[in-house]
């Protein structure tokens, strides 16, 4: 099965610019919410489509460690018996984030969170690849969103010596129906996903290859992957290659086929 990349964006947290439209609608947004929103409307704002309909796009939305800093906000309420503030409690939820997205940007088609140590931005494409080769959704938003809570950068520096920082950020791409692929964009092909255990420790440090052609690039990050072929896509003028990406959380390998050049990748 193929998908038409159509549309990319991908940032860390420092360089997020929320629009002055959004700015109302996020103002009580957590950091994982506000990144996830922005970049989905950089990508829709982007992407010159007149056919497009909010009603018949899907959302994928992967992380591996989801609202975590929120989670651990709202538990402290609990631990000392305090009241909360509901809308902290709906931000704690992993779904929070494809609410946002779609009542911001009237995203109105299926929409799931897919949380998982292991290549949880693949196994969101492997998501997005089902919701589109059905009668459903045409188009489908697909994001990895990271931010890490104090706790968990406290136990990185604990656990792993000389640990890198882990950037918070995110990237979103626009896939396209199979059946509306009119040799834009860039043709995803041969999908395949293997994930396998990792002992916890070798998690928080963290280690991946990616390869694809010539290139071979060392990740250090939970969201490296996905932000390097968002970066390298923006940079080919024509690219016909295989793709792997090798870990100790998994494996995933695809085809790439650049077809024209993505619509306003940003990196």
């Amino acid at each position: 099965m193929s998908l038409s990349l159509v549309g990319a964006s991908s940032f860390a947290l420092s360089d997020l610019l929320v629009p002055a439209d959004l700015q109302r609608g996020l103002r009580r947004a957590d950091d994982f919410i506000r990144l996830a929103v922005v970049a989905s409307e950089q990508v829709l704002r982007s992407v010159d489509e007149q056919n497009f309909s909010g009603q018949r796009c899907a959302l994928v939305l992967g992380s591996s460690f989801a609202t975590m800093q929120t989670s651990f906000d709202f538990l402290d309420f609990v631990v000392l018996e305090q009241d909360c503030s509901p809308t902290l409690f709906s931000h704690s939820v992993f779904n929070a984030a494809a609410g946002y997205i779609g009542s911001c940007l009237n995203i109105t088609g299926p929409a799931l969170t897919v949380i998982d140590f292991s290549l949880p931005f693949f196994k969101a494409l492997q998501e997005a690849e089902t919701l589109l080769a059905g009668e459903g959704p045409d188009y489908c938003l697909l994001l990895q969103v990271e931010t890490y809570s104090e706790l968990l950068v406290e136990r990185r520096q604990k656990i792993v010596a000389g640990c890198n920082h882990w950037p918070p950020g995110v990237v979103c791409w626009l896939l396209q129906k199979p059946g509306r692929a009119d040799r834009r964009g860039c043709l995803l092909e041969k999908l395949k996903v293997e994930p396998r255990m990792a002992e916890p420790r070798r998690l928080l440090a963290f280690e991946e290859q990616l390869f694809w052609g010539r290139r071979c690039q060392h990740l250090d990050h939970p969201l490296a992957a996905a932000m390097a072929l968002t970066a390298g896509l923006a940079e080919c003028g024509t690219l016909d290659t295989g793709v792997t990406i090798e870990g100790e959380q998994g494996r995933a390998t695809m085809r790439l086929e650049m077809q024209s050049p993505l619509t306003d990748v940003t990196a």
